[in-house]
């Protein structure tokens, strides 16, 4: 179907494009030391103008997968 194929087409080049496009966002766990955030930023030449976003430990329901079956 033309349009179903459009739509496949679309879909592969926007994800195509994530893998050169520049970072919009980089996000942290907000516990993480203020000197390996400084140092993250220096190695990945984040400035002060850049989009930093403080957040939690998880940020997507797949990294629950990776915890362990403890029999329940």
């Amino acid at each position: 179907n033309e349009i179903e194929y459009s739509l496949l087409e679309q879909m592969s080049a926007g994800v195509n494009q994530r893998l050169t496009a520049m970072p919009v966002r980089f996000v942290y766990e907000r516990e993480m030391p203020q000197e390996m955030l400084d140092f993250l930023c220096s190695k990945l030449r984040i400035s002060n103008y850049d989009n930093l976003i403080p957040g939690g430990r998880y940020h997507n329901f797949k990294d629950f997968i990776a915890f362990p079956n403890v029999g329940r």
